[in-house]
């Protein structure tokens, strides 16, 4: 292959990658889980969550509780899941990353988030956990979110409010 060919094909894997992570965040994501209650003998089998792209409120306590998975990320911000499987508490925060994710409402992250986070625990497997926290990670947007903010910090005013 020539070097041209090579930069063909990178430029084809990342314009996919942007398209796929655009209707990623346009459609957002349905998951689902197994219902083991009395509940199950009713209704559907499962229980189905959709997860979409996350507002600033919930962007804030995203942010707060992917900062503690910081040390289980490499350069890329890929997951190490070796160094993650080491121990049980992450598990337990990628739960609750999950859980904040699904609920994404004010009402929701105050009240409901340790039962959905202990609910998704018991439900999905560690890979899955795992998967959706990378997903999670891309629908967040953290690029763009950090990048509206340093442009707000540098970019000046148009109009300065006089001081009389």
């Amino acid at each position: 292959m020539t070097a041209q060919q090579i930069d063909t094909l990178a430029s084809d894997e990342a314009a996919t990658e942007q398209r796929q992570l655009a209707t990623l965040l346009q459609n957002g994501l349905t998951i689902s889980t197994p219902k083991r209650s009395l509940l199950r003998y009713f209704g559907a089998k499962e229980r189905t969550w959709h997860l979409k792209q996350p507002y600033l409120g919930t962007l804030e306590y995203l942010i707060r509780e992917m900062s503690q998975l910081e040390d289980l990320t490499d350069q890329a911000g890929v997951i190490d899941r070796q160094r993650l499987a080491q121990t049980p508490k992450n598990f337990q925060r990628c739960a609750r990353i999950v859980a904040i994710a699904i609920l994404d409402n004010w009402w929701g992250l105050t009240f409901l988030t340790p039962f959905m986070s202990r609910y998704l625990a018991n439900r999905i497997t560690p890979d899955e956990l795992i998967a959706l926290v990378g997903i999670i990670n891309h629908m967040a947007n953290y690029p763009a979110f950090i990048g509206a903010i340093e442009l707000m910090k540098v970019a000046p005013r148009i109009t300065q409010p006089s001081v009389a």
